[in-house]
């Protein structure tokens, strides 16, 4: 088991998530139902971003994750 790893909620922004996939050189964050519930819900990828965020001319920092990962919560 991994002590410390990468991970957000579908409340964050995207620009955070991608400010994580910077800091720690990966395409995949992994995606938690809470800070205090760390049960893991899904993922959200570079390709998320880029196709369902850049390519369609919405605002990182105005967009959540939730908004952005494939699968509706």
């Amino acid at each position: 088991m991994i002590a410390n790893f990468v991970c957000c909620t579908p409340e964050h922004t995207v620009l955070q998530a991608a400010e994580m996939m910077a800091r720690h050189d990966c395409g995949e964050i992994a995606m938690v139902e809470s800070v205090e519930n760390l049960k893991p819900i899904g993922v959200i990828t570079d390709r998320d971003i880029a196709w369902r965020v850049v390519a369609t001319c919405k605002s990182p920092a105005q967009t959540s994750v939730r908004d952005a990962m494939l699968s509706r919560l």
